[in-house]
């Protein structure tokens, strides 16, 4: 066992039933700092942030805010105020389209792609319905990858905000940020990065990519669910309108109104996911210490279960991107994915099968019924592999 699994008890647990865990871009499993961290929390800990007159609110408010700029020097963003927490890459994304709204004019366009999450779609569909506004979407080719020689076909001066993953959920594509940023930027269209597969994938410099907002979950970074980062840069404050108005977000109230405060907080209403954000923190500080984006692995394993798979007759591999990290889909010819997903389940090998929230995706490819995908993690390795392939065999023989 090395190093690294030893910080995860899941893995250890795992490797003494003879079970596998390769569902990571749905959920990664936690560190011992994480379980830690929550323990003290709802043992020794409990408050409130940003509202108690005592000592426990004060120390938890302090670590509270001491995560945002974690956060901010994690991304690189350039000001701590720039990192709003949320609950989700989900949530993130809603918030943009509630809060950019007046940003809009009636027949505005938005540019998403055809690789999109549902949750980078349908805020933006509802945003579209609400302003009467229109969605172009840049296309996807056979190979899973942007055609990006098509971008002037599908903007106009009427486009104002391109969404789009970094970072393909479905098929692992890294979509060439250090290309379509500038060519978005030369439009003066707003772009939003879903980075939700890429915290594990690469080091984010928001910075550098020039982008105007991303957003992430804490989960697929080994953090627990209920927290995520939405990033902003400043000067796009005076676009924003609160989403969600209550407790914390104000300096002032009266009967006839409000004054709010200044961001994030005026962003962050009611009570946030105080120990999700004290774990996100602890996660940071782990994987900083483990070096992370140094040490791990995750990308020779792609190639050895890629490798390995490819020598299963009929069965096909979905998106074949070279650029693609963490994630492998996958088919078997003539079988149903549901059916080879859940007999590789029952062999012990946690994967996913279906259209992984990617319908128009799945759609364009001509997979009715989605593609199986098994995603790896720094704590993965060929022992993992060598349980898919096993189980990716016992069901053909099943199937064929």
């Amino acid at each position: 066992m090395s190093e690294f699994q030893k910080y995860f008890p899941q893995i250890q647990y795992l490797r003494k039933k003879n079970r596998s865990y390769l569902d990571n871009a749905a959920t990664t499993l936690k560190p011992l700092c994480v379980i830690e961290i929550l323990n003290q929390f709802y043992r020794e800990k409990t408050a409130n942030v940003h509202r108690g007159d005592h000592y426990l609110s004060d120390e938890l408010t302090l670590m509270y805010e001491n995560t945002r700029s974690q956060i901010q020097h994690w991304i690189q963003a350039k000001n701590t105020e720039e990192i709003i927490f949320t609950k989700s890459t989900t949530e993130g994304i809603n918030f943009l389209s509630f809060a950019l709204e007046d940003f809009f004019q009636e027949n505005d366009e938005i540019l998403l792609t055809e690789m999109e999450h549902h949750s980078n779609i349908l805020p933006w569909q509802a945003l579209a319905k609400r302003k009467k506004l229109k969605l172009q979407f840049l296309p996807v080719d056979k190979n899973g990858e942007l055609v990006i020689s098509e971008w002037n076909k599908v903007i106009n001066k009427k486009t104002k905000l391109f969404a789009f993953t970094y970072y393909s959920n479905a098929l692992g594509t890294r979509n060439p940020i250090e290309e379509l940023i500038p060519l978005a930027k030369a439009e003066n269209i707003l772009t939003v990065i879903d980075a939700a597969q890429a915290m594990t994938a690469e080091q984010i410099n928001v910075q550098k990519t020039d982008c105007d907002f991303l957003v992430f979950s804490g989960h697929k970074l080994f953090a627990p669910t209920g927290v995520g980062v939405l990033y902003s840069k400043k000067t796009h404050f005076e676009k924003l309108k609160p989403w969600q108005l209550g407790g914390g977000m104000v300096t002032d109230v009266s009967l006839s109104g409000y004054e709010r405060a200044e961001p994030p907080q005026c962003f962050e209403a009611g009570t946030p996911p105080v120990e999700g954000v004290l774990a996100l923190g602890s996660v940071l500080d782990f994987l900083n210490k483990q070096n992370f984006f140094e040490t791990t692995k995750s990308k020779t394993l792609l190639s050895y279960a890629e490798e390995e798979l490819k020598k299963i007759s009929g069965l096909e591999i979905i998106g074949t991107s070279p650029t693609k990290k963490n994630i492998l889909s996958f088919i078997l010819k003539s079988s149903h994915c549901r059916d080879l997903g859940q007999l590789i389940s029952q062999a012990g090998v946690a994967i996913r099968s279906g259209h992984h929230c990617c319908l128009p995706l799945m759609k364009k490819l001509n997979l009715s019924s989605g593609t199986v995908r098994a995603s790896f993690a720094a704590y993965n390795d060929e022992k993992d592999v060598e349980f898919l392939i096993s189980a990716v065999k016992k069901a053909k023989e099943i199937l064929l």
